[in-house]
């Protein structure tokens, strides 16, 4: 697949393109902060690819629409892995940079999108999860969760072939390859890595079922 990754220089950004350019997919790695794409680029330098040219880099501003239409022009799939940098980091990033690709891409005719979103945000689940889980994490993130509410709510009246991800508490830990995916539903389990959160979204990307659904992602 031809991919543009919006917030390629997180966790879940790093590891996705670590992934799908192993994987010998052509990767766009959107950067908005030249610094950043720096370390992102020692890291990916490491990555064996198919062949020249399916690696780039486009440091752009991602919460412009004007500025992504060139990254995602002639992709077959978005995946924004965005997400604010800690507590004190932007809390309106996902609902902002997700608009901003949605409109990107609705001029550019590409359809498909990935976003990765939160656990929290699912209503439903094991009485343990809805009871106690769900009231901590909000109390404790729920500016953050707010702007996912936000984000999805932006993908549900896209028009586009959106798919959320949901997952579990993150963690650094090395990926099992075998993340579980549960549609409308939270995974089961309370973490999962970031890398199993990359695997899981590779393969849900031509995953046409999952079209207009939320999928928790945990471990096996």
């Amino acid at each position: 697949m031809r991919l543009t990754v919006i917030g390629a220089s997180g966790g879940i950004g790093r590891e996705f393109v670590r992934q799908a350019a192993a994987a010998d997919h052509e990767v766009t790695a959107v950067i908005r902060d030249s610094a950043r794409s720096s370390a992102a680029l020692r890291e990916w330098e490491r990555v064996p690819v198919g062949g020249p040219g399916r690696l780039h880099v486009a440091v752009v501003d991602s919460l412009s629409p004007g500025a992504l239409v060139g990254a995602v022009s002639g992709r077959d799939a978005v995946v924004s892995a965005l997400g604010p940098q800690g507590r004190s980091g932007d809390q309106t990033v996902n609902s902002l940079g997700v608009r901003a690709a949605v409109m990107a891409m609705q001029e550019a005719a590409v359809r498909r999108i990935v976003a990765v979103s939160a656990a929290p945000l699912f209503t439903d689940g094991p009485l343990l999860f809805r009871a106690v889980l769900r009231r901590v994490a909000w109390a404790l993130f729920g500016t953050h969760y707010a702007d996912l509410e936000r984000m999805e709510k932006v993908l549900r009246e896209s028009g586009l072939d959106w798919t959320t991800v949901r997952p579990e508490r993150l963690t650094d830990q090395a990926g099992t390859g075998r993340p579980v995916l549960t549609v409308d539903r939270p995974a089961p389990g309370l973490s999962v890595s970031r890398a199993d959160i990359a695997t899981a979204i590779l393969r849900l990307l031509p995953d046409a079922s999952s079209v207009g659904h939320p999928v928790g992602v945990g471990r096996p």
